[in-house]
């Protein structure tokens, strides 16, 4: 008998163009192919409007049911007000953001009228939809799945302690801290939690959590890349390219940092090169720096990357902080552009150092590192190989899903 899931997700994961909505996306169309899927999900823009029709028109048709509501733009604004009533309803700013009463009433309605096995909820944020319900689903026997894409408390602690601003830094660290009670309490609540990455679940477990809930399922990256044939280190020009969700403060502070401390002493030593930032909407604290260098190119949202991949000699990821695993790099490695990140960046991928990626935590360290890459053709190939060859070996989407189904099936 085919198990009913409700899924419930914060975001439309439509179109896949981010490390979140890419996962999202591959669960729903497994899931949908294997089980009676109920998707409801949050509209959060009015490109997610105009996109919601194109999803439904490729996925609708193996949906049991579909749910969606738009979020108020007051609420999900980030400000100082929303900051203030966040405290008052004693949730993280982010779960208060995130909140829509028509989607609570959806879930009790489904819950109540909908013969549902299983429930997933897709991001911390999304548990708020269900807590009210906990004990009825206790004992209707319906099992409580919670897939953490971020230890997000991290995130937070690592933000804090990069902020130089005294007051910011102190609102931060306590923001952090009441992430971490509330992904405690929902982590408790939950029967089983996924973590993309074994750090993210070490991080939970240190909350005083039990390991035999947990279960790592590491996203693959676009297996398709490596059907295409390999770059050519004499085909490329030099330039570097960043992918990226310009939103993310993540992403944003990452590249500012590298704008700031290690692509001037680039530019001295390589005149010619270019910095292509490929990501839509990128804020005028970012663009600011094309203007004062005509070499710092910001290409806004592209579909298909293919001809970056093939311009560009080497693929720059330097987060600083953050969690989870980075699709985008994962990508970068199936595609064979060699990739230098941070120590932050390449959580999850289980690789070697100079061998499959070069990682660099200082800005001395991360221009070395990008330079070798540019000059030296044997090392930019050897890169290149061992990454396609690690990516095809350990990132796999048919390795995860069949992970998630095993999770499904467990009574």
């Amino acid at each position: 008998m085919s198990r009913t899931i409700l899924f419930i997700t914060p975001q439309l994961p439509y179109p896949p163009i981010s490390g979140g909505t890419i996962t999202s996306l591959k669960m729903i169309d497994f899931l949908s192919k294997n089980y009676k899927l109920i998707l409801v999900c949050q509209l959060k823009s009015q490109d997610d409007i105009e996109n919601e029709e194109i999803f439904l028109k490729e996925y609708g048709k193996r949906l049991w049911m579909y749910k969606s509501a738009r979020l108020s733009f007051d609420t999900y604004k980030r400000s100082f007000s929303n900051l203030l009533k966040s405290y008052f309803h004693n949730v993280p700013l982010s779960v208060y953001r995130n909140f829509n009463s028509n989607i609570r009433k959806y879930v009790s309605y489904l819950l109540e009228n909908e013969r549902t096995d299983r429930v997933l909820v897709d991001h911390y944020v999304g548990f708020q939809y269900i807590e009210k319900f906990i004990e009825y689903m206790k004992k209707r026997h319906i099992k409580i799945i919670l897939h953490e894409h971020n230890a997000e408390y991290v995130i937070w602690e690592r933000y804090a302690k990069l902020e130089t601003n005294l007051i910011k830094k102190l609102l931060i660290k306590i923001e952090a801290e009441r992430i971490k009670n509330y992904e405690r309490k929902i982590c408790l609540l939950s029967d089983n939690v996924l973590c993309v990455t074994e750090n993210d679940m070490n991080a939970l477990l240190e909350l005083g959590l039990s390991k035999d809930k947990f279960k790592v399922i590491t996203p693959g990256g676009d297996y398709e890349l490596l059907n295409k044939d390999d770059l050519r280190f004499e085909s490329t020009e030099e330039s570097l390219l960043f992918v990226g969700t310009l939103s993310w403060e993540a992403n944003i502070e990452g590249i500012e940092w590298f704008i700031k401390n290690v692509w001037k002493e680039l530019r001295r030593e390589f005149i010619n090169l270019r910095l292509y930032i490929v990501g839509k909407n990128p804020p005028e604290r970012l663009t600011k720096y094309s203007q004062l260098d005509k070499n710092i190119i910001f290409t806004g949202f592209v579909d298909d990357l293919e001809a970056y991949y093939k311009r560009c000699r080497v693929f720059v990821s330097p987060i600083r902080f953050g969690s989870g695993i980075k699709i985008k790099n994962i990508n970068a490695m199936h595609r064979g552009i060699p990739l230098v990140t941070t120590s932050v960046g390449i959580e999850g991928i289980n690789g070697e150092d100079g061998k499959h990626f070069y990682i660099a935590d200082d800005e001395k360290l991360f221009k070395e590192k990008i330079s070798i890459l540019l000059k030296n053709k044997d090392k930019w190939y050897e890169i290149s190989r061992n990454a396609r060859q690690l990516a095809r070996e350990k990132y796999s989407w048919d390795i995860i899903l069949t992970q998630l189904r095993e999770v499904i099936e467990d009574d």
